[in-house]
């Protein structure tokens, strides 16, 4: 949807996405194929960034801020990104900020591991 939008006003815009053939392919200005989870790969993808952006919170959020201590604008900032990656933490955001919420609770799951 963003790329719709900037063709609109003319704005080149870069995709990063590990699908070769990625809806957004076909609007941009230039799609690198790659993970979004990959730190080299991010940080090859910002030097061709004026401004990085992040449409899902499935990325590496220490190579963000990496990116932003290098002076990348990122949008949203990396701290951002951490809040929305830990549910809890977005929830308890939220009500510190007054928006309404359901009664949350933090649940912790501890996984046993089977030795065999």
């Amino acid at each position: 949807m963003l790329c719709e939008a900037a063709s609109q006003m003319a704005m080149k815009i870069i995709v990063l996405d590990p699908m070769e053939n990625c809806p957004a392919s076909a609007l941009c200005h230039y799609h690198m194929v790659g993970s979004y989870d990959d730190s080299a790969t991010v940080e090859e993808f910002a030097k061709r960034c004026g401004v990085l952006t992040v449409e899902i919170e499935h990325v590496d959020a220490a190579t963000l801020e990496k990116l932003e201590q290098q002076g990348v604008d990122c949008q949203p900032k990396a701290s951002t990104i951490r809040i929305i990656q830990d549910k809890y933490l977005q929830k308890v955001h939220f009500s510190r900020h007054a928006i309404p919420l359901p009664e949350f609770m933090q649940v912790i799951l501890y996984r046993k591991r089977y030795e065999f």
